[in-house]
């Protein structure tokens, strides 16, 4: 009754939004293409749009940013939507679907949006299988337009008793993305463990040279643990694959990946170049750092990361770089490992003696670095098995 108040009373507004627990059932929700003049629309989680309520909206020609949850209806049985002249104005899109993903096209594939600029899609309540079959398509009918800079998908699991399961790599899901040039910030989070390589980093970074942030992450619940029994040797990347992102994207400044692993180090750490300014710090988060149990692999791998990102501001990952209600583990069965790293120290070894010094238990330098409390300029490796 309150919206039909105020399509009434203030039909000129501009924008909108509904306070979370709002709720608003379809009859007034129909109140809405009265506000010929909207600009943003955010509605809440329990507002949910249906067809009708879609194809009113489509008359909303001002409408540049919409935030809503969806409930769509099987297109096999009712065709796709007519939304060919409405959303052309579009630039930001978050949607929550309230259906099974595979129904998604039936609404983002019914208008072109050629102004598209950020792109949300949470997903997570659903299981991701229908998503992989229709995610291609929606890649191909977006990417033309060449205007998409931010992508965040979050992912339901895959049934693999009812579906196909999940795919053998991440990369077989990210695929769809590499002619998207533009792409400036992609998040990416999933509850499988879908392994990512060297040869995948390479990728992105031949095909994103624009990427500023780059955010992969899985739930805690499929992080691996070595440590038990029947555990499953898979592919991970390693700090060569960090090298080939650095060089190619060299504006990224947030990276967050699944897994690292710390048996392959470069030969030289020398060899892993400086690629990013001094100026521009880096936000780093590894959920799964492996094979870093002993201290010497560990600073082998903070001294890596150290001379290919200047100034790395590493992070025991917060829980709002999980997946949904799920954080990043911060402890318990000894699995994390906090090593703080002073660069200050390490570059003042490099310039004095020409040699980087060490630091043992009682506190003297180590290759340059020092265990020390968190600070601003830290750096913290989890590191699994440890």
């Amino acid at each position: 009754m309150a919206l039909r108040v105020l399509a009434i009373k203030s039909p000129g507004l501009l924008r909108l939004s509904f306070t979370p627990c709002w709720f608003t059932d379809s009859k007034d929700l129909l109140c809405l293409s009265r506000f010929v003049y909207l600009e943003s629309l955010h509605l809440s989680a329990f507002s949910i749009l249906d067809e009708d309520l879609l194809l009113r909206l489509s008359n909303l020609k001002n409408l540049t940013q919409l935030g809503a949850t969806i409930a769509l209806s099987d297109p096999a049985k009712h065709g796709l939507l007519d939304l060919k002249d409405g959303f052309q104005r579009l630039t930001n899109l978050d949607l929550r679907l309230h259906c099974p993903p595979e129904y998604l096209p039936h609404f983002l594939l019914a208008t072109s949006m050629p102004l598209m600029h950020e792109l949300s899609l949470r997903l997570h309540h659903h299981p991701a299988d229908g998503f992989l079959a229709a995610f291609p398509a929606l890649c191909r009918h977006v990417a033309p337009h060449g205007t998409l800079t931010n992508l965040q998908i979050k992912l339901g699991p895959f049934n693999a008793r009812h579906g196909r399961g999940p795919p053998p790599f991440l990369m077989d899901l990210l695929e769809p993305l590499l002619p998207f040039s533009t792409l400036e910030e992609l998040e990416f989070l999933f509850k499988e463990h879908l392994p990512l390589r060297d040869v995948d980093l390479a990728r992105f970074a031949r095909a994103w040279p624009c990427l500023r942030a780059l955010v992969l992450l899985q739930s805690n619940n499929t992080v691996a643990d070595l440590r038990q029994p029947g555990t499953v040797a898979v592919a991970r990347p390693t700090l060569n694959g960090l090298a080939a992102l650095a060089r190619g994207c060299p504006k990224l400044a947030r990276l967050c990946l699944p897994d690292l692993d710390a048996t392959v180090l470069p030969v030289q750490v020398d060899s892993v170049p400086g690629l990013l300014p001094h100026d521009r710090p880096l936000d780093l988060c590894i959920q799964n750092l492996v094979g870093a149990g002993d201290g010497e692999r560990q600073l082998g791998v903070a001294e890596g990361l150290d001379r290919l990102f200047p100034h790395l501001k590493l992070e025991l990952g917060p829980p709002e770089c999980g997946c949904e209600g799920e954080g990043v583990e911060r402890g318990g069965g000894g699995r994390v490992d906090l090593w703080q790293v002073e660069r200050v120290e390490v570059r003042a070894a490099r310039s004095d003696d020409g040699e980087d010094a060490r630091v043992g238990a009682d506190g003297e330098r180590v290759g340059g670095f020092r265990r020390r409390d968190m600070g601003d300029d830290a750096m913290v490796l989890d590191a699994e098995g440890v």
